[in-house]
């Protein structure tokens, strides 16, 4: 007999209790290694991604402040389109800091949401397990295995690498899977719909990856419960719900449409390496190659095969059926997807990591079904105290991998050692204040980012700009369009390439009169070109001035006093048309008005803008 329901009867508020104790010990665990003493402070999470997202942040806290999600960003790239066309997954942390902007800048904001969203991953499962109506040893294996995974798996590393929205994301699909296959099974009301639809949109909201486990998963779980499914309700689930899902979106979708950002998804080779032994590598929990397995993993799969098993009373092991099918297309799906280009684009090698997530639950029923069946006899029993026996042993094992990871040793670690907020580091910080030193904003930088993130590991190109005040070519990440520049790789083609000729045109081009680098082939390159000079070295990074004198415009004259989001100032323009060495995006006006033409210059896929008649001071304005 199955154990009463875990939500029902005062018998069960110990257990209840215990789940609750599981999630308190993981709060306290995660207010030691942020460190919660960090929180409102102004010491910054500076690894990884974090630079980026906080970068995107500030933009859309910007843009906020004249009611606009998307705007003209001058600072990267000669200009461009700026905003949630270029934010796939910080819309939630702009969203908290704009609604704190009175009270808390973009440092702590985002401290806040990197902090709350490790909090709040294992009320999700706490959730999904009342939805299955669980027992009680179900639901507390199942908060051990949600907190396991959260430290010491895949996920801690996405989480501390600055992608906290797709595990936030990742945790919360587990309900709403559960959630939206039961309402297949009943009578459908509009109130349940419509939240399925508003929880759906948020989820979308934060992740753009949210509905992918959902999609897997659930009709897996329709097929195994096919005979409790009603049509009418199906159809409202499959059809409705996505569409209320969406709708709410179309906020941020259609001006991502609109102005599609000027990054190449297919240039990234990140998360999309297509190798099926990725599957196997993963199961039996190793880290290899583009592999990012857990020791955690294998156990969580014989635990699975217990609910699988006839010891597993029949609504579960249906239920259990469903997410392993589930789970194991989705993780052949994240090892292959990326060999059409277009899947990925959605670095499909990070989904199984989600799909691991998934095993929660037929895992924990798994330990559930060995816990009943010690009270039964025969081999059925002593295959369960081996089991139970196992699961002790390797209680003791995990309980050491998550001290460690939740230390500062410098060992082995799945995600980023303890403190998690850490601040700059001393090349970051070195840069910074050269740059202010050194430059003045009538040129721009060449910034050289790196794939290996040998900047204090990190992407820092937009926090430099924030803090220097200077306009960068490139962009504040890898792999931008063209004007960009990531280990040896600009403007379209690798540095070595061009010839001097070709390479001087790109740096008048873009009026660049500083150049950053670490690689050793640029800095090859950079040492033999005639134009340029090293004038400063840190660590392994060179700074070259540029012998050129610094001009922003291609023709006529003029100066630029000012730039800001959505607006570049220019005085004591001459001619009857100049034209200016920024790019031209559709909606840009001037005040005074002129009229505004789109030119072409040297190779650059993106157009200039071209002023006829312009008034000697103005103003270049994306309304």
């Amino acid at each position: 007999m199955m154990d009463r329901p875990f939500a029902a009867g005062s018998a069960q508020r110990r257990y209840w209790m215990m789940c609750l104790l599981v999630w308190g010990l993981h709060a306290v665990l995660v207010a030691v290694a942020f460190p919660l003493s960090e929180l409102f402070t102004q010491l910054p999470l500076v690894h990884i991604d974090s630079p980026f997202h906080q970068y995107q942040v500030d933009v859309a806290r910007e843009l906020w402040e004249k009611h606009s999600l998307i705007g003209y960003d001058p600072w990267f790239a000669a200009g461009s389109i700026g905003g949630v066309n270029y934010n796939a997954s910080a819309k939630a942390p702009a969203l908290l800091a704009i609604m704190l902007s009175p009270v808390f800048g973009t440092v702590i904001a985002y401290k806040l949401y990197v902090f709350m969203a490790a909090l709040v991953a294992p009320g999700f499962v706490l959730w999904a397990m009342r939805l299955l109506a669980a027992d009680a040893v179900t639901a507390i294996a199942a908060m051990v295995l949600g907190v396991l995974l959260w430290w010491v798996s895949a996920l801690h590393w996405y989480h501390t690498a600055g992608m906290v929205a797709f595990v936030l994301a990742s945790y919360a699909s587990l309900p709403y899977i559960l959630l939206a296959w039961r309402s297949t099974a009943g009578a459908l009301s509009a109130a349940t719909v419509l939240a399925l639809g508003v929880f759906g949109a948020i989820g979308m909201f934060v992740h753009p990856l949210f509905p992918i486990p959902v999609i897997f998963t659930v009709p897996f779980l329709v097929a195994a419960n096919w005979k409790q499914v009603r049509p009418k309700a199906l159809v409202l689930v499959a059809v409705v719900v996505p569409i209320l899902c969406l709708l709410p979106n179309i906020v941020w979708m259609v001006p991502s449409l609109r102005y599609p950002g000027w990054s190449d998804g297919s240039l990234s080779p990140f998360q999309k390496v297509v190798d099926i032994h990725i599957v196997f590598l993963e199961a039996i929990g190793r880290i290899e190659g583009a592999a990012r397995g857990a020791r955690l993993y294998p156990l969580m799969w014989a635990c699975a095969l217990w609910a699988l098993s006839s010891a597993t009373e029949s609504r579960l092991r249906r239920v259990a059926a469903g997410f392993v099918c589930a789970i194991l297309a989705l993780v052949v799906f994240s090892a292959v997807g990326a060999y059409w280009p277009v899947i990925g684009t959605l670095q499909p090698n990070r989904l199984s990591a989600a799909a691991y997530l998934l095993l929660i639950v037929p895992a924990a029923i798994g330990i559930g079904s060995a816990w009943r069946a010690l009270g039964r006899t025969g081999i059925v029993r002593y295959m369960a105290l081996m089991s139970m026996a196992v699961l002790l042993l390797a209680s003791a094992f995990f309980g050491r991998e998550l001290k460690n990871e939740v230390s500062s040793a410098q060992t082995a670690h799945y995600g980023r050692p303890a403190p998690e907020v850490g601040g700059e580091g001393g090349m970051t910080e070195w840069l910074g204040e050269w740059i202010r030193r050194n430059t003045t904003d009538q040129a721009r930088i060449l910034f050289e980012t790196s794939q290996g993130r040998v900047h204090d590991g990190a992407h820092i190109a937009g926090r430099l700009v924030h803090a220097t005040g200077r306009e960068f070519i490139g962009g504040p990440y890898v792999f931008m369009h063209h004007a960009g520049f990531w280990d040896g790789h600009v403007f379209g083609r690798p540095i070595d390439a061009f010839s001097v000729q070709a390479f001087s045109a790109q740096l008048e081009l873009y009026n660049i009169g500083w150049i950053i680098v670490h690689s050793p082939v640029s800095k090859a390159y950079l040492d033999a070109h005639p134009q340029l000079s090293a004038i400063a070295r840190h660590g392994p990074l060179t700074i070259y001035r540029v012998q050129q004198e610094p001009d922003y415009f291609l023709e006529g004259k003029g100066r630029v006093v000012g730039r800001k989001l959505d607006r570049i100032e220019l005085d004591d323009v001459e001619g009857p048309a100049v034209t200016i060495k920024y790019h031209f995006v559709n909606g840009l006006v001037t005040d005074p008005p002129a009229t505004l033409q789109s030119v072409y210059r040297d190779g650059d896929p993106q157009p200039f803008i071209r002023v006829l008649a312009p008034a000697r001071r103005l103003a270049i304005v994306f309304p």
